[in-house]
């Protein structure tokens, strides 16, 4: 009898552990839809495109939580002298460019933001601008990019 209730007692924490577990990945699922993840290399421009170059110029992490809140990280070469680096999110079909800031000290890129809609954004450019720049407007050529579209589907 006791050995009866023993296994009794384990199948059902068994089981109750199974209903945890699958309740936990159901939770764990749906949070991870809300988030999508962007890891990849910067490389240089080629064939007219600001990316798809031999060298690699960084890397980058963009994550989209809820459908708005962006986030962007690139770690990245140092600038040739006289320059900072610049980061672009950049809307191909209307050449729309907004800035993510420039690079620290130590070649880091952070920027953040709540978007509306962040899905506009097809490639990640990075520019080299002269230290004092005034001009809004990126300046061309880019040394690097990446394209983003696929972190929207």
């Amino acid at each position: 009898m006791m050995k009866k209730t023993l296994l009794g007692i384990g199948i059902a924490a068994m089981v109750f552990g199974l209903i945890a577990a699958l309740q936990n990945q159901a939770e764990a699922e749906s949070i991870m839809k809300d988030r999508l993840f962007l890891w990849a290399e910067l490389t240089s421009p080629a064939d007219g495109k600001p990316f798809g170059g031999e060298e690699v110029v960084g890397d980058y992490y963009i994550r989209v939580r809820n459908g708005e809140q962006v986030r962007v990280f690139a770690n990245l070469d140092s600038p040739p002298a006289g320059t900072v680096l610049e980061g672009w999110l950049v809307d191909v079909e209307s050449d729309y460019k907004l800035s993510t800031g420039k690079a620290n000290d130590r070649n880091i890129l952070i920027f953040g933001q709540r978007m509306v809609n962040p899905s506009i954004y097809d490639v990640f450019v990075i520019t080299a601008e002269p230290i004092d720049d005034t001009d809004p407007a990126p300046t061309l050529p880019p040394i690097g990019g990446a394209p983003i579209g696929e972190l929207f589907g």
